[in-house]
């Protein structure tokens, strides 16, 4: 009896995993017309974060363009998500916190890797991040 429990336990958490994950990469696609007229960089970034987690990325951001960070998510609570940037001896360079909109452009200083983290101020949830660019001379505010 134990053993059909926890496979049903397991099979349920399973589930809900993919139900979870189904509905992160449709947010993530959801965001796709915010990059518009910056060119995707093909990815979807995304995690399920847990009360006080932190996703990272490590990217390299070229000098030379402009980036667009699209968010299209909030916690299970309504919260923002909070993206930092930080250079590679830690210096944050950038952050949404006092800021509502859910994307940011974005000129880097120098062509190297940055990382992003990503965090809820509290509750739970996808965390999806979409990244474009744009040439400089293309890009007007």
């Amino acid at each position: 009896m134990k053993k059909i429990t926890l496979l049903f336990w397991i099979v349920l958490w399973a589930i809900f995993q993919e139900n979870a994950a189904a509905q992160c990469d449709e947010r993530a696609s959801s965001c796709l017309p915010k990059l518009k007229p910056f060119n995707s960089n093909g990815q979807y970034y995304r995690v399920q974060l847990v009360e006080n987690e932190i996703g990272k990325i490590r990217l390299v951001f070229n000098a030379n363009l402009v980036y667009r960070i699209a968010s299209c998510n909030k916690s299970n609570n309504g919260n923002n998500l909070i993206i930092r940037i930080f250079d590679m001896n830690g210096k944050q360079v950038f952050s949404n916190e006092s800021d509502t909109a859910n994307f940011w452009d974005i000129q880097f200083g120098a062509t190297a890797q940055y990382t992003i983290q990503a965090n809820y101020s509290s509750g739970s949830g996808c965390a999806a991040l979409l990244i474009g660019y744009l040439s400089k001379d293309k890009y007007t505010q």
